[in-house]
């Protein structure tokens, strides 16, 4: 059975040693390994699994980075929405690693993968699936680093206050950062937009987008010829 995420006071009760080294971290994705590098304040105990090149819909695993996991004291990923194929090289390899999937944290915000290609048009379904792409919320992302200051700090208490100090000063650039990018939006606020691919659906609130469809959906699935007809429709229309 994979480990949970682990309260902070449980953690640190049974991690914390007299002297605790930097914890060897390793990531999924390119914004996880950023939001970690910020917190961590360097990348000399933090490994990135896939580069920005990789498909995280469909990975294959280098020797390199099956040792990565079998050394890891945390591996920080986004969650198997995002990675199932993730799951059993954790299983095997990560035994002794903490697990922190972000999109298990309890105060995240989720919504739920669009299956049709215009939005709005959606019918009801009995079961629905997580979009994983969370991490583009600003509030998601702020709500991340201090999810993982906590549980590296868990793992290395005598640096606690970098570690918080950092995540604090990432937080206040993404509000910085967000709330400039909102303010340059604005003009564009009633501006239909067609994605290429579902997977800015976390950015379309906060920034206030008005997205319409997009040509293929959340998971990557191919375009359905009928599904074609109906972008290229709106396309025209609009």
């Amino acid at each position: 059975m994979l480990k949970p995420i682990l309260a902070f006071s449980t953690i640190f009760a049974m991690l914390a040693p007299a002297h605790a080294k930097t914890p060897r971290v390793v990531t999924d994705i390119a914004p996880i390994y950023s939001l970690a590098l910020q917190v961590m304040g360097n990348s000399d105990d933090l490994t990135l699994l896939m580069d920005q090149t990789a498909d995280p819909h469909d990975f294959a695993f280098r020797p390199s980075q099956a040792s990565a996991l079998q050394g890891a004291d945390i591996v920080i990923f986004t969650g198997y929405d995002l990675t199932p194929w993730l799951e059993k090289p954790l299983q095997n390899l990560a035994t002794n690693s903490v697990l922190l999937p972000l999109l298990d944290a309890p105060k995240t915000i989720h919504h739920d993968m669009r299956e049709d290609n215009a939005f709005g048009h959606e019918t009801s379904h009995e079961h629905h699936h997580t979009d994983p792409h969370a991490w583009l919320d600003p509030e998601n992302a702020i709500y991340w680093l201090e999810q993982i200051y906590i549980n590296i700090s868990a793992l290395d208490p005598e640096n606690i206050t970098k570690y918080k100090n950092n995540a604090m000063i990432a937080q206040q650039n993404i509000r910085t950062l967000s709330a400039e990018i909102t303010q340059q939006l604005v003009p564009l606020n009633d501006t239909k937009i067609l994605f290429f691919h579902d997977a800015y659906q976390y950015l379309e609130s906060p920034l206030k987008l008005n997205a319409v469809s997009a040509i293929t959906l959340a998971e990557g699935s191919k375009l359905s010829p009928k599904q074609l007809k109906a972008v290229q429709s709106l396309f025209t229309d609009h």
